[in-house]
């Protein structure tokens, strides 16, 4: 962890606390095509993380001998045959698209989607059917490992700064947004724990009592991007406030 994101967000007083409990997260970027991780993405919305490991594991079990299959190979895929793997009509769709934007380069691989700055990337995914910003950020955390990627809409960032700033009520998007689009500092993850809820957490300001994120702050607005698993290492999808799916 760079030592000036630590000091930075150690100034703050309810931050401060936090970090010297938990520590730095030693989160490692998953690394997979750009394909597979929309694909369990899609696979994973809406569902609890032991339903979608299910499905996977049927999906999967349609390809034998691969650990996951090509983008070829689902295109050659009938939909009726992918819904006998236990997806929606609506998803079986939804991984046609993309498997027909990847092999036509419009999705980015994985190595372009290093080239391309967040929110070019995330107009990007989100013009596939079925994915939203938030599983676009999803993938910018866990599978690119971007460190300034804030997920305002996710209900875990919003119940996580509300009980670490001890609120009757979660903060709106639009609060979280306006606080987190001050100065950009910190360059590596914290974890912090949001208590029941697994899920990325993000966004807290140097001196605030927590009455609400004020539009500047005599101890600079930062920006901290914690994170907490659901097993194995995407949280369960989460609708967004758009109601276009995740």
């Amino acid at each position: 962890m760079h030592p000036e994101a630590i000091r930075h967000l150690d100034r703050d007083p309810v931050l401060r606390p936090l970090i010297q409990r938990h520590g730095p997260l030693g989160l490692r970027p998953r690394r997979f095509s750009t394909f597979r991780s929309l694909t369990e993405a899609i696979v994973r919305q809406q569902l609890s993380q032991q339903a979608a490991a299910v499905i996977l594991g049927r999906f999967r079990s349609l390809f034998p001998g691969k650990s996951f299959p090509t983008v070829g190979e689902v295109l050659a895929t009938p939909p009726e045959r992918l819904r006998e793997a236990g997806l929606s009509r609506a998803k079986a769709a939804y991984l046609l698209d993309l498997a027909t934007r990847v092999r036509q380069r419009r999705v980015p691989g994985l190595r372009a989607c290093e080239r391309l700055p967040d929110e070019e990337l995330i107009a990007r995914l989100t013009a596939v059917k079925g994915i939203g910003r938030w599983t676009a950020e999803m993938l910018l955390i866990f599978n690119l490992g971007r460190p300034d990627v804030l997920p305002v809409d996710d209900l875990g960032v919003r119940r996580g700064f509300q009980r670490a700033h001890e609120r009757d009520e979660l903060p709106a998007p639009a609060e979280l947004a306006h606080g987190g689009a001050g100065i950009r500092r910190v360059e590596r993850p914290l974890k912090l724990p949001t208590g029941s809820v697994l899920r990325p957490l993000a966004a807290s300001g140097g001196g605030h009592t927590g009455r609400g994120i004020p539009p500047s702050s005599p101890r600079r607005w930062g920006r901290v991007l914690p994170l907490a698993f659901t097993g194995v290492g995407e949280p369960k999808g989460t609708p967004p406030a758009s109601g276009k799916p995740a």
